[in-house]
């Protein structure tokens, strides 16, 4: 094992004692070791502030470990501990997956070969709470099951009207399959505050700059175990469809998405080609016309 001085990692947790030390095994068992693991929980009722503070104890120098004063939600959590990394690259992280081996190295391996790049993204398996594999070759990962094509995107990387055209049909990383440079901070900080919308904010936002690269490489075990805060791992069968359109409409996904297109021509639009800022502002007067129906 080596350690690379140059890399930290974001990880929020929020009630997960069941499941987050496995997840801080496989970072620290990692092939080249981050120099500093941030985790910001957000007010845990069970046991895992204790478990993590004892981690910091027996890691000290590489695991800090922080309380919010108040309970900030998923996207606020995430952007804290993003915040107080000092690390030029940086791994978003649940408290709920595990990581494979070699997911620093290849993910690092993938940015250093495409330096004008802001960010990489994997792929990951979907696992049961055991971590045994769910469905069948079609949809084992996050990116299949999410109608997504890893080939493909890895094919069209480089092409921003194609890449983009994937991130406006749905945006397809997770965050736990994100690294990011540190300056990124520039223009991702503040994150909206937008319900539940990091990593699709992330995800547009370096689309929207062309400023992703993505490796086909499955690096992550995304486990599914009925409590995760995203149901992006959950099999598309008619039934959950039916209800994904049920919580659409209940709650107004499409004003959700104005918001986000709002928040994005604002932050960013001044910065971006014409061309580009005219697709997004269409996507955004597309969702709000959807939104007033």
């Amino acid at each position: 094992m080596t350690s690379e001085l140059n890399i930290s990692v974001a990880l929020t947790s929020c009630n997960g004692a069941k499941f987050l030390p496995a997840q801080l095994h496989s970072i620290l068992d990692q092939s080249i070791r981050p120099r500093e693991i941030i985790i910001c929980d957000d007010c845990s009722s069970d046991a895992t502030g204790t478990i993590a503070a004892d981690y910091a104890k027996k890691y000290p120098g590489i695991i800090q470990f922080h309380v919010n004063p108040q309970r900030l939600g998923a996207t606020k959590n995430f952007e804290r501990a993003f915040e107080l990394t000092t690390g030029e690259y940086i791994f978003l992280c649940d408290q709920d997956d595990v990581w494979l081996p070699n997911k620093v190295a290849a993910m690092l391996e993938s940015c250093r070969n495409r330096p004008s790049v802001d960010g990489v993204f994997s792929d990951s398996r979907i696992v049961d709470a055991n971590l045994h594999s769910i469905g069948n070759s079609n949809c084992d990962t996050h990116l299949k099951l999410r109608g997504f094509n890893p080939d493909y995107l890895a094919e069209i990387q480089g092409d921003n009207d194609k890449f983009i055209a994937q991130f406006l049909k749905r945006v397809p990383p997770a965050g736990h399959d994100m690294m990011l440079k540190a300056g990124t901070k520039k223009y991702l900080l503040p994150f909206p505050d937008i319900p539940n919308s990091y990593d699709t904010w992330i995800g547009l936002a370096l689309a929207a700059r062309n400023k992703w690269a993505f490796t086909p490489q499955t690096l992550t075990l995304f486990r599914q175990h009925g409590a995760n805060l995203s149901n992006s791992g959950q099999a598309a069968n008619w039934r959950t469809k039916l209800e994904a359109a049920r919580n659409s409409i209940c709650s107004n996904t499409f004003e959700w998405n104005c918001q986000m297109y709002d928040f994005l021509l604002q932050r960013l639009g001044e910065t971006l080609p014409e061309q580009r800022r005219k697709i997004l502002m269409e996507r955004r007067n597309y969702s709000a016309c959807r939104a007033a129906m």
